[in-house]
């Protein structure tokens, strides 16, 4: 949405770079090198390893950010305090794991790259809550030579200086733990 913001030299066309990505992976393949992208990692071992399952949904917790907003409107004092106690429980840590432990993998992997914060608060309709949603996707992830060198005595990663890109260090560590 904002090319210069999310560090890329030129304006992107996703449908494009798709395309090429795609064509630049299947060309390693073709030349006998193995090819993962990060979702394939990330989804690696998820149907036979529940190990596999619960690291994934740890490391969305970190990912995935629910924040209150203040009780407004008409209330009594009373109301007022049950409605904050019921935030509370919904913007605890106990009920985004409950969340992150019924969503399918493919969901787990979204909230990892696009990194979600929920701004609830209480709505005097439906079930209560109303939300708010704000992104801070990992766009450079894709550049996936970025976080890390390889040396003869292993993987030494990165520190990126641009806020952008602090996040993507923390999926690299966890992919190459996987492998």
């Amino acid at each position: 949405l904002h090319p210069a913001a999310a560090l890329y030299e030129r304006f992107v066309n996703i449908e494009k770079s798709i395309s090429e990505h795609a064509n630049f992976r299947e060309t390693l393949r073709k030349r006998g090198v193995k090819v993962l992208t990060v979702r394939e990692i990330l989804r690696h071992g998820l149907d036979r390893n529940l190990r596999c399952r619960i690291d994934l949904e740890d490391l969305a917790m970190g990912f995935l950010t629910y924040q209150a907003d203040s009780v407004q409107g008409e209330s009594t004092p009373t109301s007022r305090d049950k409605l904050n106690k019921d935030l509370k429980e919904h913007i605890s840590d106990s009920y985004k794991r409950l969340v992150l432990e019924n969503m399918s993998p493919d969901q787990l992997i979204d909230v990892i790259l696009t990194k979600p914060t929920v701004t609830v608060k209480p709505s005097f309709r439906d079930t209560g809550f109303t939300a708010s949603y704000e992104f801070e996707p990992l766009t450079n992830l894709i550049f996936t030579r970025d976080q890390q060198i390889t040396t003869a005595k292993g993987i030494v990663m990165a520190s990126l200086r641009s806020s952008q890109r602090q996040h993507e260090i923390k999926v690299m560590k966890f992919c190459f733990q996987k492998l």
